[in-house]
């Protein structure tokens, strides 16, 4: 995304780019905001929203990872992923107790949530780790960054 607004290019504008940074933002939290009110259903059929959730998450990816080719288009592309993004993450925070309910015995509801926490940040670090490799290995060449994209977002699923 950086690229797409111009950093690293002598003639870019610093100001500009984060203008268009901002507003970028600005535009996702609104999307949550706009989405978690008109969002419903979200306990009756859980697992159909949860995979939606990450369905729409992909794509808001997918249209972020094009962006550079279409820089002159970059906000509108951007805020059109932002706002996705910001519909799935309300999606899947919304099926999350449900599906920690579904796992509990006994009353331990926070001790499934601590779990799936800890859990979860576990899961961050390992993909970060996993796209610092994967952008050393594929960043000269746009094919394989395609196939590992590809390949990483069915995996999601």
């Amino acid at each position: 995304l950086l690229l797409a607004v111009g950093v690293g290019r002598q003639s870019s504008a610093p100001l500009a780019a984060a203008l268009q940074w901002v507003i970028r933002d600005g535009v996702g939290r609104a999307g949550r905001m706009l989405f978690s009110q008109i969002g419903t259903g979200f306990d009756a059929e859980t697992k159909q929203h949860r995979l939606a959730a990450a369905w729409v998450l992909n794509m808001s990816c997918t249209l972020e990872s094009i962006s550079p080719l279409f820089s002159n288009f970059f906000l509108p592309i951007a805020c059109v992923a932002n706002l996705a993004k910001g519909a799935s993450t309300i999606a899947a925070a919304s099926t999350r107790g449900a599906i920690y309910k579904s796992f509990m015995r006994w009353e331990n509801l926070g001790d499934i949530t601590a779990k799936q926490e800890t859990v979860g940040v576990a899961g961050d670090l390992a993909g970060t780790a996993l796209g610092i490799l994967l952008s050393r290995l594929t960043s000269q060449n746009i094919y394989s960054s395609c196939i590992a994209f590809s390949t990483l977002s069915l995996l999601h699923l």
